[in-house]
């Protein structure tokens, strides 16, 4: 005798269905199991669904997985690119740097000759490949003077003393010679306070010079009116 049962719970597998009657007075046995059409289409359905998110699941695994894989790729070819930058950046700078010796060394071996002006030009490529190397400005200042361009040796022992920061030791002979270099260009110009004061500057960084503290007497009395306007 068929029976219409509604009171049951079920699970069930990819392949198989398990279904919990509960038995009200009614021996246990064995029984065949009917289903409706609707079950066997909603069973359909959710095993369509439970596929197709399972599909979803994959295709977006595969997704980040390629994803992933890109961004590695990227970043490995970052890195090498880096590398090569780095490499090419050194031989720059390794060429460059023979450049700027062999380039120094002409414009002292120039200047050495009195061929100032040639030594200025010299000068003026070497500062086009490093402008930080207070040297230059200074030596160049000094080529300035020795052909009267004494509003450039200003200018040139100006910057040097700029980078010649902070005041140290180490970098006092320099600062001592670009203050005298300006303080002569400055009383060529008939500047002589000016001139004075670079030569005072220069003393506070070597007071026993001889001949510095000579030529600052000389700028004082010129300055007094005492002596013709010449050192």
């Amino acid at each position: 005798m068929p029976l219409i049962v509604k009171d049951y719970s079920w699970t069930q597998t990819e392949t198989l269905v398990y279904i919990n009657v509960p038995l009200k007075g009614v021996k246990a046995g064995k029984v065949d199991i009917f289903s409706t059409d609707e079950y066997l289409k909603l069973e359909d359905e959710e095993r369509k669904r439970i596929e197709e998110m399972k599909e979803q699941e994959r295709r977006r695994a595969t997704e980040e997985l390629e994803q992933w894989k890109e961004k590695q790729r990227k970043e490995e070819e970052e890195k090498k690119a880096q590398q090569r930058r780095e490499i090419q950046k050194l031989e720059h700078e390794k060429k460059k740097k023979k450049d700027e010796m062999k380039t120094y060394s002409k414009s002292v071996k120039l200047f050495a000759t009195q061929n100032y002006l040639a030594a200025v030009n010299a000068y003026n490529l070497a500062i086009q490949l490093n402008h930080k190397l207070p040297i230059l400005y200074l030596n160049r200042a000094a080529c300035h003077l020795k052909l009267r361009n004494l509003h450039k040796a200003i200018e040139d022992s100006s910057k040097a003393l700029d980078l010649l920061t902070p005041p140290v030791a180490d970098n006092a002979d320099a600062r001592a010679k670009a203050h005298i270099r300006r303080g002569t260009a400055f009383c060529e110009l008939e500047l002589y306070v000016e001139g004075l004061q670079d030569y005072q500057a220069a003393l506070k960084i070597d007071p026993l010079n001889e001949t510095v503290n000579a030529d600052a007497e000389k700028i004082r009395e010129i300055i007094q009116g005492t002596v013709p306007d010449s050192l």
